[in-house]
C-alpha cells in the first residue's frame, strides 16, 4: 500500500504533512466506524466502539512511527551523500 509508505526525505515539513493527513483520515474513519459499530452491535455497543477506537489508535501509532522511520532514513541518506562528497 503505497499510501502508507512515505518516501524517505530530510524535510520535516513533508513528513509532518504526510503524518497529519493520514492521522486525520484515520481519525475520521475510526470515529464513524465506532458510531456504526455501536449501532450495529447494540447489546455490545460500547465494547464494539472501544474495539474500533483501539484499532484506530494502534493504526495511528503505526503511521506516526512509519513517518519517523522515513524521516530518519532520509537523514541517513543525506549524511551518506555528504560523506561521499
Amino acid at each position: 500500500m503505497k499510501a502508507f509508505e512515505p518516501e524517505p526525505t530530510q524535510s520535516p515539513a513533508e513528513i509532518a504533512n504526510w503524518v497529519f493527513t493520514r492521522s486525520v483520515l484515520i481519525l475520521v474513519f475510526t470515529y464513524f466506524g465506532a458510531i456504526y459499530a455501536v449501532d450495529l452491535f447494540a447489546p455490545l455497543g460500547t465494547a464494539a466502539g472501544v474495539v474500533v477506537g483501539t484499532y484506530g489508535l494502534w493504526f495511528s501509532y503505526q503511521v506516526l512511527f512509519r513517518g519517523i522511520d522515513a524521516f530518519l532514513e532520509g537523514k541517513a541518506a543525506g549524511l551518506e551523500d555528504e560523506s561521499a562528497s
